[in-house]
């Protein structure tokens, strides 16, 4: 039922927790930022007087002491890792030899299954065998039949065939022919214009002509001139480049004669390869003759011993092969029948659909429509039941596995988890017994300050009231011991400055202020400075050592 108008809903409920819980996490990430804030500022001022002071904060004894108990720390947690480490060793191996015995046992259960699907496999191809071997034997008496009345067709279909492809190969001869004549033509082309340059010796030879042209034409015209000596040197030109050319002839005819000399030695040579060639073929086929007929002769030989034997062997096998027969069909008769009797009770027993191999989308559905149509669940088979069981048995086992695996993880994580908090447990116990007792000694050190300080000012107040003397006050009795053990209130940046020793009595002259070296001290007020000015507080806030390691379930503000 709705709920009632003026009442608040889940819905609401739920709203108004979800911004309690948002504000309560903004309060806690507010309050973590701030924590971690002012352990910054700590930190910065820590690193500040470490860097003035030039050490650690102790001694080289304090510091050997502390590296040494880390090292024996260290020792032990080896230690102890060594052990968990060892027991989880054992622990992982009985866990390999307890899968190694499940994994032996799973293996041979399907074994035994693979062997039973096997033997069934077989059993089932017996019995489709002899039914296979009837329709073989029908169907090449049916093939053999059809056969002898198409042999006709096929001859004429052969013929025409090879016809076709006889044809088809004297036109593929005339296309190749064409195209490597085609391609003689382009490569003669090629080599009249690549190889031999015949346009570029056309060219040459026009100019050539063209020189000797012109100059005939100077030397007519010198003639025509007159110029003697030119004209001679001209005619000495065309008789030294007719001499040039008669001498190229003669170069190119003795060239052509002794090519023509090579190319009738090389046909020579040719005809005489081709006839060795002629020669040694019709040897080869001669001798490949002899062993043809030698090796027909050996194989009729080998034909007729053998028919012989063949028969001698078939009348006896025919023999053995009816007794074997014979046994074989008693045996066939008695185990078909005992077979026949188990398929029948397996088939009252189980149904007729059990036995149906056929795939998931060919099988009877899961349950049965009544005239009504109502639907009535459908008795499921002995072996769907049996199907069942095993992959229940199987998911069973996967799941003890996994339920195994996550316990033993988590055993493992809580080890793990126990282990950090004890070593974050004992460090976080050393630091705070370091911060306790070095507190305890700057409690100490600053109530020995504020008394000899207190002392100071009324000693002074009561010795004189010079405003110089109150400035120049003389130092206590008590010596000012820096403090090791944390930081004090001063500035890296300011220098420190301390009045002289007081060698005698206080007289009237002013004392001298000396500079200090940079380090941590406390200092009681100035006496100018009045009553009324800031105290120094009876015990003193310290930055940590260093940051403590806490899980954030853990988390929370403080030191202790």
């Amino acid at each position: 039922m709705p709920p009632k108008k003026g009442q608040r809903g889940t819905a609401r409920k739920c709203r108004e927790k979800l911004e309690l819980y948002k504000a309560f996490c903004a309060d806690v990430i507010q309050r973590r930022k701030d924590a971690e804030a002012k352990m910054e500022e700590d930190f910065v001022r820590l690193r500040e007087w470490r860097k003035e002071a030039g050490t650690e904060g102790a001694d080289m004894i304090q510091e050997m002491e502390a590296l040494f108990d880390k090292v024996r720390e260290q020792k032990k947690m080896l230690e102890v890792e060594a052990q968990r480490s060892s027991n989880e060793r054992e622990k992982v191996r009985d866990l390999i030899i307890l899968g190694e015995k499940k994994q032996r046992r799973h293996d041979a259960l399907a074994e035994r299954f693979i062997w039973k699907v096997n033997t069934s496999k077989a059993e089932t191809m017996k019995r489709a065998s002899v039914c296979s071997w009837l329709q073989c034997s029908f169907s090449n008496i049916r093939f053999r039949f059809k056969s002898a009345q198409e042999a006709q067709k096929l001859k004429i279909q052969y013929l025409q065939k090879l016809r076709k492809a006889r044809a088809q190969s004297r036109l593929d001869c005339i296309k190749r022919t064409h195209e490597m004549r085609t391609l003689q033509s382009c490569m003669l082309a090629m080599q009249e214009e690549a190889v031999e340059m015949r346009q570029e010796r056309h060219l040459e030879e026009i100019r050539r002509r063209y020189s000797d042209h012109v100059l005939i034409l100077e030397a007519q015209i010198a003639q025509a001139l007159g110029d003697e000596e030119k004209a001679k040197e001209l005619i000495n030109e065309q008789v030294r480049r007719l001499e040039a050319a008669k001498e190229k002839a003669r170069e190119a005819e003795r060239q052509m004669k002794l090519a023509q000399r090579d190319a009738r030695e090389a046909r020579a040579d040719a005809e005489r390869a081709r006839m060795e060639r002629d020669e040694a073929r019709a040897e080869q086929a001669a001798a490949e003759a002899r062993a043809d007929a030698a090796e027909a002769d050996a194989e009729a030989a080998r034909g007729e011993a053998a028919d012989a034997n063949d028969r001698a062997d078939a009348s006896d096998a025919a023999r053995i092969k009816a007794e074997q027969a014979q046994r074989k069909a008693e045996d066939e008769v008695r185990k078909k029948t005992k077979k026949i009797g188990s398929l029948q009770r397996m088939l009252a027993e189980l149904g007729a659909e059990s036995d149906s191999d056929a795939p998931p989308d060919e099988r009877p559905p899961a349950f049965f429509v009544n005239e009504d149509g109502s639907k009535a669940p459908r008795p499921r088979t002995r072996k769907e039941r049996m199907g069942m069981a095993y992959r229940e048995a199987e998911s069973a086992r996967w799941e003890l596995r996994l339920g195994m695996a996550a316990m033993i993880d988590k055993d493992i994580a809580n080890a793990k988890h126990i282990d950090r908090l004890r070593y974050e447990l004992d460090i976080s116990q050393r630091e705070v017994n370091e911060v306790r007792r070095a507190n305890e000694m700057l409690a100490a050190e600053a109530e020995a300050a504020a008394a000899a300080a207190n002392a100071f000012t009324d000693a002074t107040t009561q010795t004189s009231l010079q405003p110089q003397h109150e400035v120049h006050a003389p130092l206590p009795d008590l010596p000012l011991a820096p403090s090791s053990a944390a930081a004090s209130q001063f500035s890296p940046a300011r220098p420190v400055f301390a009045p002289a020793a007081l060698l005698e009595l206080p007289s009237a002259s002013p004392r001298l202020l000396l500079k200090t070296a940079s380090q941590p001290i406390l200092m009681p007020p100035l006496h100018s400075g009045g009553d009324e000015g800031p105290r120094m507080p009876d015990k003193l806030t310290l930055a940590p050592l260093r940051k403590l390691k806490r899980p954030p379930k853990d988390w929370h503000v403080g030191w202790h």
